[in-house]
Order: structure tokens, then sequence, then C-alpha cells
């Protein structure tokens, strides 16, 4: 298993993919206009991922386990599939085009769900566990009002 104390990534309409097994101390990502994919089977301690433009899939495996995640996107895709733990949670979406997808098939301890001026977030909680959930939908643009669905 590897060891990474600090990792930055900034994909500005390119590709990059991370595959963790092992040890992420911080990771901070933004996505401009590119493809960003993050397989977790480890460990993650703080993780703050900006997607502007672009499409950011983020995979969280059974024995994935990120204790501080912050995920935002204004003006495209980003998808969270979560099997592992989150231990805090937050997303935010942000504009007209601005949407998250969570799909949560394990452990989320705390999850903070905010859509701000037309974004959207969709929570599919069908297979799992969320213990202290918050959403707040705030205002419109471009004529689509902001919006949050959860399932369970």
């Amino acid at each position: 298993m590897g060891y990474i104390g600090n990792l930055s990534v900034n994909t500005n309409q390119a590709q990059v993919n991370i595959s963790n097994e092992g040890y992420i101390g911080n990771m901070n990502a933004k996505n401009q206009g590119g493809n960003l994919g993050v397989q977790n089977n480890g460990y993650i301690g703080n993780a703050n991922v900006a997607t502007y433009g672009g499409a950011t899939q983020f995979n969280q495996c059974p024995t994935g386990y990120t204790n501080n995640a912050f995920f935002k996107d204004q003006n495209d895709f980003t998808q969270i599939n979560n099997q592992g733990t989150f231990n805090n949670l937050g997303l935010q979406a942000n504009g007209a085009l601005g949407y998250i997808g969570l799909n949560n098939a394990g452990q989320v301890n705390n999850l903070g769900a905010q859509a701000n001026y037309g974004g959207q977030i969709d929570i599919n909680n069908m297979f799992g566990a969320i213990n202290n959930l918050s959403a707040q939908a705030n205002g419109q643009s471009h004529g689509k009002q902001s919006g949050i669905n959860i399932w369970t």
C-alpha cells in the first residue's frame, strides 16, 4: 500500500485517473472541462474536489474510507458511488448546469447537500445508511429552480 501525504491535481480539458489502494492524507482536485476519475479502496483523510464544466467520477469501494470530503460542481457533472464509508460529506451544486449524483450503498455519517441557483443534487440511499442529512435548495438560474431529490 502506497502513501501520499498531499495530492494536488488540476485537469484542464484533459483526463486524470487516480486509484488509491493505500493512504492519501489530503487530496485537492480541480477539474476544468476534463474528465477526473477517482477509485478509492484505501483511506483519504481530506478530499476537496471541484468540477467546472467537466465530468468527475468518484468510486469508493467497500474497503474505502474518506474522513472529510467536499464536492462542488458548477456547470457539468459529478457522480459519486459509495460502498465504503464517508465520515463527513459535503455536496454543493451551483448554476443551472451544476449536477451531483450520489449512489450510496455504504455508510455516510454526516451529509450536507446544498443546491444553489438552479443546481441539482440526486441522493439515492436505497441500499445504504446516512446518519445525519441536511439538505438545502436555494434560488434559480436561467428559469431552472434548484432541486434536491432523496430516495431511501
